[in-house]
């Protein structure tokens, strides 16, 4: 295998040969930095259990068995950072591959549209080849910048966005803004390529999100506020899934500052992981909380029933007031209860 470069947008921050780092700066990858070459280059390829990325692919005439066969098409970009990675020699300049395209945006959402677009074929170059995660969606390009939409059931868009609602009402634009179109749940890109942030998901400090004392004992202390908050949102609204890879924090280079990244993915909590009128008990997303926390927030109806006329989508709502209010009430007793 040639040797090959990892760029931070035009910084050079690392050099590898046959997946070993032969040297890095303190601006590489965290997983570069810990010698992980293979597991970071796994972690930004696309999902290929989602039927419409493999459909993308079959369309392309690309591999649909190993999902790394794409990255090298897009060197190994990610949307979610400015990291990328070319063979050593190779001219190519961050100005000649930014993502500006997002023509395969109605494939990768819905499967369809692929035969009312003349450019299909033009290039298979796309962010969607590293879009992660096992819900159908895709990215698309306005004039303010990249947007993700996320197919789900009406279940799932509902409470996604109450959730951003409660949120941002309990800790100040602490959670990425969902809202829902046509159906689907939305939201803007929170990372400035440009800036050269990236998002480091958890995974890269620890293989795993289940205990919490363990994740303080490896998060950055600037991120120790914000992550014992998220998992008190968790707790609260039962947002079961928030793993390793769902959330992580934002680097600047050459900086020692970082931060934990707005909350995000929330499509698996509420009404789209348990029924409305259920009582909670000892669940895992409360004994988490519990591991680490102070004092409660301070939580009241009113916030609930702001939150719940804030929640506005182009369907009914999933569960109605008085049962949302119970079950996060009933969540709250159960978090401050010893």
């Amino acid at each position: 295998m040639d040797i090959q470069e990892i760029w931070r947008k035009d910084a050079h921050v690392a050099t590898i040969h046959n997946n070993q780092v032969i040297e890095h700066t303190i601006n590489a990858p965290i997983l570069i930095k810990k010698g992980q070459v293979a597991d970071w280059k796994a972690i930004r390829t696309q999902d290929l259990n989602r039927p419409n990325s493999r459909a993308l692919r079959r369309l392309l005439g690309l591999s649909t068995s190993n999902p790394q066969d794409v990255s090298p098409v897009i060197y190994y970009q990610s949307l979610s950072d400015a990291f990328w990675l070319k063979n050593q020699g190779d001219t190519t300049q961050w100005s000649d591959i930014g993502f500006s395209d997002d023509r395969f945006f109605s494939i990768t959402l819905t499967g369809k549209g692929h035969m009312s677009n003349p450019r299909i074929f033009d290039s298979p170059y796309s962010p969607e080849h590293s879009n992660t995660g096992s819900f159908e969606k895709g990215w698309k390009r306005t004039i303010n910048g990249w947007q993700l939409w996320k197919n789900g059931s009406p279940e799932a868009v509902w409470s996604e966005v109450f959730y951003s609602q409660l949120a941002n009402l309990i800790f100040q634009d602490c959670a990425v803004n969902y809202w829902e179109s046509d159906g689907f749940s939305v939201c803007d890109s929170f990372i400035d390529r440009e800036q050269s942030e990236c998002l480091e998901p958890f995974y890269s400090f620890c293989d795993s999100h289940d205990n919490a004392e363990t994740a303080l004992a490896v998060l950055p202390a600037e991120t120790h506020t914000d992550y014992v908050n998220m998992l008190f949102l968790d707790a609260l609204m039962y947002n079961w899934d928030r793993h390793e890879f769902n959330f992580g924090v934002i680097t600047k280079p050459d900086s020692q500052t970082v931060r934990l990244q707005p909350y995000y993915d929330f499509n698996l909590s509420l009404f789209n992981g348990a029924e409305p009128t259920s009582i909670r008990f000892e669940d895992t997303t409360i004994k988490m909380y519990k591991q680490v926390c102070g004092a409660v927030p301070y939580l009241t109806d009113d916030m609930v029933k702001e939150a719940y006329a804030l929640t506005s989508t182009s369907f009914a709502p999933v569960a109605s007031l008085t049962d949302t209010l119970s079950f996060i009430m009933q969540s709250y007793q159960l978090i401050k209860s010893s």
